[in-house]
């Protein structure tokens, strides 16, 4: 099946916001964010409370199958989930737009 590339635009705001939510639980259950993506599918050493896996490996990765960019403590605010769009380069209007969880 061939994706249109707004299609993986509104796929990608979606698991944006989906992955953003599911980085607060942890920092719920563990007391701050993560210090990187990966420890949403496996508990990192010092997470007592961690109550996961938060996601799947697949919800990772923005729907041009990139895995998003995470920054903690972020620019934006506790932390940064981004995509660098179609183009995979920063910057970029259209299809090639960064998105990020703090738009």
């Amino acid at each position: 099946m061939i994706v249109s590339a707004p299609a993986r635009s509104k796929a990608t705001k979606a698991k944006l916001a989906a992955t953003s939510s599911k980085i607060e639980m942890y920092a719920l259950d563990v007391g701050e964010p993560p210090q990187q993506l990966q420890d949403l599918i496996s508990k990192p050493g010092n997470a007592e409370d961690w109550s996961g896996p938060y996601v799947k490996e697949s919800d990772l990765k923005d729907g041009w199958n990139t895995v998003f960019i995470y920054k903690a403590p972020g620019e934006h605010g506790e932390f940064d989930l981004s995509s660098l769009g179609a183009d995979k380069k920063p910057g970029g209007d259209g299809n090639d737009q960064d998105l990020g969880n703090w738009e």
